[in-house]
């Protein structure tokens, strides 16, 4: 029994939570004057849209939701259900329990397809990004033909591709493929 020796007391490192960077959502206009819907799940939807892209996709988990709202996990889960029923939420992608949230998309208009949605709002996503880089740099904005050609970052790769990503594989692409330094164009054509 001389050679056992128990380890030494591990360390706790506390880690302060991030600033929470949402300033604003965007919500189908068609659900603030839905009169079948209620307060809470209203409130749901505007929870999930601040964590959506600007073409409404996002991975969220339920349990994040629920600690905004100050509900449990099971309410919400009945609030999505509902959302779907109504035609605002869709669920694409399952997610993993602790792991990560399902991917849902927001039906923003009923009457467009998925590909015309994503295709809006790519369109207006240049210019959104654009003006930022305007705001930061304080000089000219980026023209839109340089947009195009120059290299993404993920998080706008992400944004441009995110209604062709069907699988774990897809993800994984995308992120080579932005390492490479790939265009929007290069990008868009790679995931058609």
């Amino acid at each position: 029994m001389t050679g056992f020796k128990l380890p030494s007391r591990p360390r706790l490192q506390y880690v302060e939570a991030k600033e929470d960077k949402r300033k604003f959502c965007i919500v189908p206009f068609r659900a603030c004057l839905d009169d079948n819907l209620s307060r809470g799940d209203l409130i749901t939807l505007m929870i999930l849209a601040s964590y959506s892209s600007p073409n409404g996709y996002g991975f969220v988990a339920l349990s994040t939701i629920a600690k905004l709202r100050g509900v449990t996990v099971q309410s919400i889960s009945r609030a999505i259900k509902r959302l779907e029923k109504k035609g605002y939420v869709e669920t694409v992608r399952k997610g993993f329990t602790n792991m990560r949230g399902a991917l849902r998309r927001i039906i923003f208009e009923p009457n467009l397809s998925e590909v015309e949605q994503v295709s809006i709002s790519n369109n207006n996503q240049v210019e959104v990004y654009d003006m930022a880089k305007h705001i930061q740099k304080r000089t000219k904005p980026i023209k839109r033909q340089e947009a195009e050609h120059s290299a993404l970052d993920y998080q706008e790769a992400l944004l441009v591709v995110s209604g062709s990503l069907k699988s774990e594989a897809d993800l994984l692409r995308l992120e080579k493929l932005v390492q490479s330094g790939v265009s929007r164009e290069q990008l868009l054509e790679a995931f058609s």
